[in-house]
């Protein structure tokens, strides 16, 4: 995973929207919730806001544990996310079944694989491998 990737996930958060749609609502009832109770376009925040942001709050929580742990692992790997940029070929470990080889097979769960760097940055990204060696093969 390179820089701008890393950091657009650090930066990504949960949005007004996705609160809204949680709470079967529209995008203005949240920003009248959110305003202060004198002022006079203040609403009552929707019913069960706790258990909406709770559940969107823990969505949150495991995506960002998820990008931490891709970038230990980064860091941990002997060559370095920098190697991995600029490899020919990465190796990953399968995490999820169903992640097709681009050639009309499936990866077996737990298969170590070698694939381009774009498309291991992208398995790793949606949580389908996990870096196992970083560096050129």
């Amino acid at each position: 995973m390179d820089f701008r990737t890393a950091t657009d996930r650090l930066f990504s958060g949960i949005t007004q929207g996705q609160l809204a749609d949680a709470l079967g609502c529209k995008i203005p009832s949240i920003r009248q919730a959110r305003l202060d109770p004198k002022a006079k376009s203040y609403r009552q925040p929707p019913r069960d806001w706790q258990a909406a942001i709770a559940k969107l709050a823990t969505a949150e929580a495991g995506r960002l544990t998820r990008l931490a742990e891709a970038m230990k692992k980064a860091v941990d790997t002997a060559e370095g996310a920098a190697a991995a940029e600029t490899a020919v070929h990465v190796r990953v470990k399968i995490l999820k079944g169903g992640v097709h080889d681009g050639r009309g097979g499936v990866y077996t769960v737990s298969s170590v694989v070698s694939v381009a760097p774009g498309t291991a940055r992208q398995m790793i990204e949606r949580g389908q491998a996990e870096p196992v060696k970083a560096g050129r093969e």
